[in-house]
């Protein structure tokens, strides 16, 4: 069968999908990447075949333009990022129903910002499934639908189509069962792939570290102005806490930033350009944002985790697995020394280590996304 990937312009939501896309290739099936233009290019290093959709640079323009909204308001509008979503869908998708018409794919995937996606599986027949990065933040009411702004409703209509009230899309969700927010018909566990845009890793990293490690990332949004770069994360509350217990701290920082950290203590070390799945690897905790793609590593890793969530969808990534005892979270406007020493001092025990195995072997009780192949060929012929 033919399937089209879909995705608009997030890196990390491209990369839950892409072993997917793999194991589809692996299989001796058709694939095609069909991706907005400032993301081309990453999604082409993956090895697969991109088209570019859509003019370049909508969504940061998009984005921005709803965040400014929203603060000059003064609280008359709230930042819903889903409207963004639904304004890059509506740049993309001619070209990409015309990608469709063109190549006819028994199957469009897509992940759940994507909302030129799910149209042109409509216009073309195909089988819609949508691939979650994380947590399901976007389709978690009463319907898949239910929560989206009226402008997803536009989509349909510009090619004379009623806006689904509860569609019959595919959910493949790689997080554990007891995290989602909904359940229902068509929704299939998939076993998350961990996969990153680096691969040079340090040969020490495997090797086993004297003391336990915690390992400290916030993904690409680096920190909150609690765990600034340089000399400010000395006097961090996190380093101030991780002083008060014998570990070893692993800070991973994006690639050319190492300069900004000159002069940590002797027991703090730096990584730079390596996956997080081998960073992790060794390691007795981990401390991070809360962002869908560092929540999944971890948990997928068997590492027990602190999370200091910022932004609303982190937030609620983060409540989802709260029933973990292996998870812990705190308030990074808030968090103190005390708070953060005690948190981590919770998770280096035999009891967190135990409820990481745990989650981790529920993770991999998930089939894999190969396994899965079958069974959505069966149902995209059944469109036919």
């Amino acid at each position: 069968m033919r399937l089209l990937f879909a995705t608009s312009a997030v890196p990390t939501h491209h990369f839950t999908m892409l072993p997917f896309a793999w194991a589809a290739l692996a299989a001796g099936h058709e694939v095609c990447v069909a991706a907005g233009p400032e993301l081309a290019a990453t999604a082409a290093r993956s090895g697969l075949p991109v088209v570019p959709v859509g003019p370049p640079g909508e969504f940061d323009r998009r984005n921005q333009e709803l965040l400014d909204r929203a603060r000059t308001s003064g609280g008359a509008v709230r930042y819903d990022p889903k409207s963004a979503y639904c304004e890059v869908a509506a740049a993309m998708l001619d070209e990409l129903v015309a990608l469709a018409r063109r190549w006819r794919p028994d199957v469009v995937v897509w992940d759940p910002a994507c909302f030129a996606a799910p149209v042109a599986a409509v216009v073309v027949g195909a089988l819609p499934v949508r691939y979650l990065w994380g947590v399901d933040i976007v389709g978690r009411g009463a319907t898949l639908t239910e929560r989206l702004p009226e402008s997803f409703g536009e989509l349909y209509a510009r090619y004379g189509l009623d806006r689904p009230g509860d569609p019959h899309w595919w959910t493949l969700d790689p997080t554990p069962p007891a995290t989602w927010p909904v359940h229902g018909p068509r929704r299939s566990a998939v076993r998350y792939v961990p996969h990153s845009p680096y691969g040079q890793v340090p040969e020490w990293l495997y090797a086993a570290p004297e003391r336990p490690r915690v390992v400290v990332t916030f993904g690409t949004t680096t920190s909150s102005e609690h765990f600034a770069g340089g000399s400010e994360f000395t006097r961090s509350p996190l380093m101030r806490a991780a002083l008060g217990l014998d570990t070893e701290l692993l800070l991973v920082v994006r690639p050319g930033e190492e300069e900004q950290f000159a002069g940590l203590p002797g027991h703090v070390r730096l990584v730079a350009g390596a996956p997080l799945s081998a960073v992790l690897r060794g390691a007795s905790a981990v401390v991070h944002h809360g962002g869908n793609g560092t929540l999944l590593h971890a948990s997928f890793a068997g590492v027990p985790q602190l999370i200091l969530p910022g932004s609303p969808e982190q937030r609620f990534s983060t409540e989802q697995f709260a029933g973990y005892r292996s998870v812990r979270r705190d308030d990074a406007a808030t968090a103190t020394a005390e708070s953060l020493g005690d948190h981590l001092a919770g998770l280096l025990t035999p009891d967190a280590r135990a409820a990481a195995a745990g989650l981790r072997r529920e993770m991999l009780n998930a089939p894999t996304p190969a396994a899965l192949l079958p069974t959505l060929r069966l149902a995209a012929a059944g469109r036919r």
